[in-house]
């Protein structure tokens, strides 16, 4: 019986007498998502499905990524030529780590648009996942013509210290700063880059002068307290961490404090810059001490 009905469905698909008949998302919809409802939800597709990408984007900051999806799919069965569709849905892959399937949808964007920003954005940060760290710098150099934005600078001056280059780094995140003096990242990233090399005075001399404004305090109070971890002082650290905002977030870094300084240069570059220690690393240090790590 179960057979005889999908065949049915299928012939009727075919002579078109059936109104759902795609694989894909479809248009409309019956299904209310969180606080935004069905018929919200078709009215932002005939109005302007780009909409739906905006509020699907409220739902992916808190996490919510199933929901975020549905809308941004519902976006794109609206509109096939959504470029923000697209690049949403490819950002909500690499958030499960499906990077082939996200990287897939990129190229596709690149073969008729090769220096569309937010698609070498995301396809960088595939190679950031992956540990390429040279094809990420190589994806992002068109990006750094013209008047590049701080935060492709950061991005560059990021990968160029993780594989040792320092001296570009630090041309990257000195750019970064004279483009954007209201951005606190270029900063803190030329500080954490000398506390790299054991320059832990002049690491500290750049981050009080970044605690001197008050935009930039809770960003220098964090990269301090790493600075005082690299230097083996992880008691010292943990004390500068309960003084920001979230003084809860002390507690969850206490562990990361104890690691880092056993961590090799290059994972300490790593854990600085991008905010997440090495599974490798993670692992050697299992084995060596017989502790898991969070």
């Amino acid at each position: 019986m179960a057979k005889f009905i999908l065949i049915r469905s299928g012939f009727l698909c075919a002579l078109g007498l059936l109104t759902a008949c795609t694989n894909g998302p479809e248009k409309y919809t019956e299904q209310d998502m969180g606080p935004v409802s069905a018929r919200a939800r078709n009215y932002l597709v005939d109005k302007d499905p780009n909409a739906l990408v905006r509020v699907g984007f409220g739902f992916e900051q808190t996490g919510h990524l199933e929901s975020a999806l549905g809308l941004y799919r519902q976006a794109l069965a609206a509109d096939p030529n959504s470029l923000a569709a697209k690049l949403a849905i490819a950002r909500i892959d690499i958030l499960w780590g499906h990077f082939d399937k996200a990287e897939a949808s990129l190229k596709e964007i690149l073969a008729g648009a090769p220096n569309q920003s937010g698609a070498l954005r995301l396809t960088a940060l595939i190679y950031e996942q992956r540990g390429s760290y040279q094809k990420a710098i190589q994806t992002l150099k068109p990006l750094l013509n013209g008047v590049p934005k701080s935060q492709d600078l950061i991005a560059v001056g990021r990968y160029h210290q993780i594989i040792g280059d320092k001296t570009v780094a630090r041309m990257m995140f000195e750019q970064a700063q004279r483009i954007d003096q209201a951005n606190g990242d270029a900063q803190t990233m030329m500080a954490l880059s000398f506390a790299l090399e054991g320059a832990f005075e002049t690491s500290v001399a750049l981050l009080q002068n970044a605690l001197s404004y008050p935009a930039f305090q809770e960003a220098a109070k964090k990269a301090l307290a790493v600075v005082y971890a690299l230097s083996g002082q992880a008691d010292a650290a943990y004390t500068i961490a309960a003084t920001l905002e979230n003084a809860s977030e002390a507690d969850r870094l206490k562990d990361f404090y104890q690691i880092l300084p056993q961590l090799t240069i290059e994972e300490q570059s790593i854990a600085i810059m991008l905010n997440k220690i090495p599974l490798s690393a993670v692992k050697r240090l299992q084995e060596a001490t017989s502790v898991e790590y969070p």
